[in-house]
């Protein structure tokens, strides 16, 4: 495999993107991750995968904490509306893990509290991006100006 693309080449659907959460704590402030993922989207649901790997583009740095153990998939599915039959819902199934090395309650506590303001800025932002994405390449196309496609110049050799 490599490059988490499940199986296929670089450049055939796996892309890498840069992350910079804020993490809820004042003990950590940054933490930076390069993640290679890849989606497909069968019938009406969007499939992706990702796990943490190195990428030359990222800076080392020792103010970043590095999370080298990452993995995460999700399932975003359109379902009816609960309270308006004409209305449609959005449904986000995710399995995920990451070892930052913290104590689990704490752990659980960050995410209880911080994956609600992410979604909804995930939520705010999405249409956006893919407004942009659109008007460059089509839904199912490689996107050049991705960070770490070999096309931008700035994935392996």
């Amino acid at each position: 495999g490599g490059g988490g693309g499940g199986g296929r080449e670089r450049g055939e659907g796996a892309l890498t993107t840069g992350t910079t959460p804020i993490l809820p704590s004042s003990s950590m402030s940054f933490s930076s991750s390069s993640v290679s993922s890849t989606s497909a989207s069968p019938s009406a649901s969007l499939y992706g995968i990702a796990k943490a790997v190195t990428h030359p583009a990222v800076p080392v740095s020792s103010d970043i904490l590095r999370m080298d153990s990452f993995r995460s998939a999700w399932r975003c599915r359109v379902v009816p509306g609960l309270w308006n039959i004409r209305s449609s819902c959005c449904e986000t199934t995710l399995l995920h893990y990451e070892n930052f090395g913290i104590p689990e309650h704490l752990a659980r506590f960050a995410v209880r509290h911080g994956m609600w303001g992410f979604v909804k800025t995930l939520a705010a932002k999405t249409p956006d991006f893919v407004a942009r994405r659109r008007l460059r390449v089509g839904p199912y196309e490689i996107d050049s100006l991705a960070f770490g496609s070999p096309y931008a110049g700035c994935g392996r050799e």
